[in-house]
Order: structure tokens, then C-alpha cells, then sequence
């Protein structure tokens, strides 16, 4: 299978050991200054494969699918399922990140946005809940909320802070974008595998390094605790990458 192993010294070895001390050297190991010039990045659907998700979004709702129910077979999609199986790959085993540039959105209302998205998800992956209420769909605006750290029943997305830097315990992220919001709203991501490329670089040079414990959050969103999971202090978090 793909990617099933890593090579140390040209030893085929259990990638879960050999990840601890071997820096990863594909295409996910990115910086920003690689896409200064590369758009290939950007996938932007033309006006026949508009016409076909828009189609599937029809036929979704004459057999009556919601946002919560529909499945990769109620959203028949031919050309545009190659192009999503193409991106599924190079959200795996490529760069890790895309942007699917094209629809038009305006032209939907919120619900059929809604049954689109995940319409298109169904393409690249199996759902899987949002939160601990069994949301399908997360809707990211400012509730009002005035702080959401420590508590399990509030999501940062649903506040007006700034959220940091971190993982959400599944294989694939995807947003949205209904409406441009005022001011604020940026989406900001960086390449885990160059950071873990960076802390064990950082562990080589420093040998007072130690292991290292990082707050993690369950993902029902009902557990909050410290675990060791590095061998080297995250002491290269402060560089931009």
C-alpha cells in the first residue's frame, strides 16, 4: 500500500518508529515560499462542471437529501468525481491542502449551500461529526461568545478570538466560504510534517531538550489533558514556516 513504509538509511523500517528520528522529505514537507509562484494549488471548476454539480445538487433534492443524510450516491457527479479523486490523492500523499475555486455560491440559498458542500465532500471521504451534538456541519461565526478555552460546549469558530495553530482529529478539513465577513475571517495554515521536520533538527542541536507535553482536547470535545507525544521541546513554534 502507498506509503506504507519509510526508508532510514535504505532500510525499509515501521514507519511509526522510523518517523520519531527520520525527517520526511515529500511534497507535504512545504513553506510558503514554495507557492510564490505555484498556483497549482488552485483547482477552479469550469462552467460544464458547475453545470454538473449543480445538476447533482438538483437530483439530491428531489430524493428529498439533507445536509445530514446525503451520500456519495445521491450526488451523482462523473467528470467532477475524477477531478475530487485527483484531489483526494494530493490531500494524502501530496502538499496536504487544495482550494476548489468556481462555485457560484450566490446562487444558493444557505440550505442548498449547505447539501452542496457536503455533497462534494462525499467525493473525497467518509463524514464524520463536527462536535459532540453530531453536527455534520459546523457553521463558523461569531456567536457572541466571549471565550471558549476550557469549556467543552463552546467551539472556537463560534467566537470572534483568533484561533491558534492546531490538528483536528481527522484525516481531512474543508471550509466554505458563504459570505466574506467585515473584517477578520483569514484562514491560515502551515505544514505539520515541516514542523516535525524543524523539532527534530531543534532536538540534534540541543541535547537538554526534553519530552515535551502538549494540551490536546478528546474529540467528543469532552476530555482536556497533557500527553507526552515528542521527544523534542517545541522550541521552533515561534518561527514563521
Amino acid at each position: 500500500m502507498e506509503g506504507s513504509t519509510l526508508a532510514v538509511d535504505g532500510v525499509a523500517s515501521n514507519p511509526s518508529a522510523a518517523i520519531l528520528t527520520a525527517p520526511v522529505g515529500d511534497a507535504s514537507a512545504w513553506r510558503d515560499a514554495d507557492f510564490i509562484a505555484d498556483r497549482s494549488w488552485i483547482v477552479a471548476l469550469t462552467e460544464a462542471a458547475v453545470a454538473e454539480v449543480d445538476a447533482a445538487l438538483r437530483h439530491a433534492q428531489r430524493q428529498g437529501k439533507t445536509a445530514q443524510t446525503i451520500t456519495r450516491d445521491g450526488f451523482p457527479l462523473t467528470s467532477v468525481g475524477g477531478l475530487l479523486a485527483d484531489a483526494r490523492h494530493e490531500l494524502e500523499y501530496g502538499r496536504g491542502f487544495l482550494l476548489l475555486r468556481g462555485l457560484p455560491i450566490d446562487r444558493y440559498t444557505d440550505e442548498e449551500a449547505g447539501l452542496l458542500y457536503r455533497g462534494i465532500g462525499a467525493h473525497i471521504g467518509a463524514v464524520v461529526s463536527q462536535n459532540a451534538k453530531g453536527d455534520l456541519l459546523g457553521h463558523v461565526f461569531d456567536r457572541g461568545y466571549a471565550e471558549y478555552r476550557g469549556r467543552s460546549d463552546i467551539r472556537g469558530y463560534q467566537t470572534r478570538a483568533d484561533l491558534e495553530f492546531h490538528t483536528d482529529v481527522v484525516d481531512i478539513v474543508g471550509l466554505l466560504c458563504l459570505r466574506t465577513a467585515k473584517e477578520g475571517g483569514q484562514s491560515v495554515i502551515v505544514s505539520s510534517t515541516t514542523i516535525h521536520n524543524e523539532m527534530l533538527a531543534v532536538k540534534r542541536r540541543c541535547s537538554a531538550c526534553s519530552t515535551a507535553t502538549f494540551s490536546s482536547i478528546g474529540a467528543a470535545r469532552k476530555s482536556v489533558g497533557n500527553q507526552p507525544i515528542s521527544s523534542a521541546r517545541s522550541t521552533a513554534g515561534s518561527r514563521a514556516i
